[in-house]
C-alpha cells in the first residue's frame, strides 16, 4: 500500500506507459489473493452471469475503498478528445457510478461523470482502452502503469477490470456470447516500488 504523507500531492502523480495482462504467471500472482477477483469468480464471473445485483458491499468492506463501478452505455462519449487518437475511438461511454475513497485520493471525485472528465487525461485514455479490451473479450484485464509523484517517488498503479453482465442466463453456454456487459467493476491500487506485487 502507498503510505501517503501530508506532503504527497497525489493529484500531481504522473503515469506513463502501461502493461496489459490477462493471463500468465504475473496475472495469476496478482489475482491469486485479490478479494474482489475471487468474489467475481465465485459469483459467476467466468460463466458470464455475474451482475451488479451480485455485488454486496457488506461482503466487500475490506476492498470498498479500492472499488470503482462504471456504467457502460452504447454510443461515443461526448467528452472524448476533440482530436481522437487510436486509443480514444470507442463506441461506448463509461460513467462512474461508485468510486472508493482510495481511488478518489488519486483521481478526484468523479461520481456520475464520464471517465474522460478526469483531470488525468493519460489515465482516462488508459481506462477507456482497458475497458474496451474487457468488453471485447468478456474476461478480466489487468493494467500495470508505472509513474512518479511530484516528489519523484516511484509508483505502480494496478487496475483490474471485471465485467458485470446483464441478467442471469439460463439457456446454457450457447447464450453466453450474447450476454451483454452493462457495467465494469474495477479494483484500483497504487503501491510504491518497494511494495509492488508483480
Amino acid at each position: 500500500m502507498l503510505d501517503r504523507s501530508p506532503d504527497l500531492n497525489t493529484r500531481l502523480t504522473t503515469f506513463g506507459d502501461f502493461e496489459i495482462l490477462s493471463e500468465g504467471p504475473a496475472f495469476d500472482k496478482y489475482t491469486r489473493e485479490n478479494i474482489l477477483y475471487t468474489y467475481w469468480q465465485d459469483h459467476g464471473g467466468p460463466e458470464q452471469t455475474i451482475t451488479r445485483a451480485d455485488i454486496n458491499p457488506a461482503k466487500l468492506t475490506s476492498v470498498l475503498k479500492h472499488m470503482v463501478i462504471m456504467d457502460i452505455t452504447a454510443g461515443c462519449s461526448p467528452y472524448a478528445p476533440a482530436i481522437p487518437t487510436a486509443d480514444s475511438q470507442h463506441d461506448f461511454t463509461a460513467t462512474v457510478k461508485l468510486i472508493g475513497t482510495f481511488v478518489v485520493d488519486f483521481y478526484g471525485e468523479i461520481t456520475d461523470k464520464d471517465i474522460y472528465q478526469m483531470e488525468h487525461t493519460s489515465a482516462a485514455n488508459r481506462i477507456y482502452h482497458m475497458t474496451a479490451l474487457a468488453l471485447d473479450t468478456k474476461t478480466p484485464q489487468l493494467s500495470v502503469a508505472s509513474g512518479y509523484t511530484d516528489q519523484k517517488e516511484h509508483l505502480k498503479s494496478y487496475a483490474l477490470y471485471l465485467p458485470l453482465f446483464d441478467g442471469k442466463k439460463s439457456a446454457g453456454p450457447e447464450a453466453l456470447p450474447n450476454n451483454p456487459i452493462t457495467k465494469m467493476l474495477v479494483y484500483v491500487d497504487v503501491v510504491t516500488l518497494n511494495d509492488q506485487s508483480i
